[in-house]
């Protein structure tokens, strides 16, 4: 992130595994310095972050196109394409997003990364399906617990205490979000 706020800094490539950055003022700083700041940044978790930018025609054009550009740049990830079926519902474009999100849930069959299960979850969430994103979240914080990623598993249990307020469900909701703060909280060395 704090690449992504530096103005010398532009993120030159991202797919499930990586993010390559490339300095605008070094030797390989041509590759990048022309092009426009991104609106999407593949480092975040939730695609919510550009829902300010979604709500807004004339921009969710521009964020379309950048998503397809970086579904053509890394054409076997999946975050790009569930960030993507993620703006076409925002975009009140469903049947779209449904052919995106089956072709995620292809390759995710041989990809078992916990946040791609937990971004999944997220998407299928946000479209109203709550009880297969709640599976994906499950599935998603069991395999981080195995990973023994605590950030993950905190935003992770965040977004299911969301998830069963909505649902009327304040005291499990209560409990969830206690669960997240103790792990978002640093172990003590």
């Amino acid at each position: 992130r704090i690449l992504d706020q530096d103005a010398d800094w532009r993120l030159a490539y991202a797919d499930d595994a990586a993010l390559i950055y490339v300095r605008k003022s070094g030797a390989s700083g041509w590759l990048v310095a022309n092009l426009p700041k991104r609106q999407v940044c593949p480092n975040e978790l939730w695609p919510d972050t550009l829902d300010p930018v979604l709500a807004q025609p004339a921009r969710r054009a521009r964020v379309i196109e950048e998503l397809d550009r970086w579904i053509v740049q890394a054409p076997e990830s999946i975050q790009p394409l569930l960030w993507k079926a993620y703006a076409l519902d925002r975009a009140n474009l469903p049947q779209k997003a449904e052919h995106l999100l089956q072709l995620a849930r292809t390759r995710m069959a041989r990809n078992p990364d916990p946040e791609l299960k937990a971004l999944l979850g997220f998407v299928l969430d946000q479209r109203g399906q709550g009880e297969a994103g709640r599976r994906q979240y499950y599935h998603a914080l069991v395999l981080a617990r195995r990973l023994h990623d605590r950030a993950l598993q905190a935003a992770v249990i965040q977004r299911l205490s969301e998830v069963y307020g909505r649902a009327g469900h304040a005291a499990r909701a209560a409990r969830l979000e206690a669960a997240a703060r103790r792990l978002a909280v640093p172990i003590a060395e």
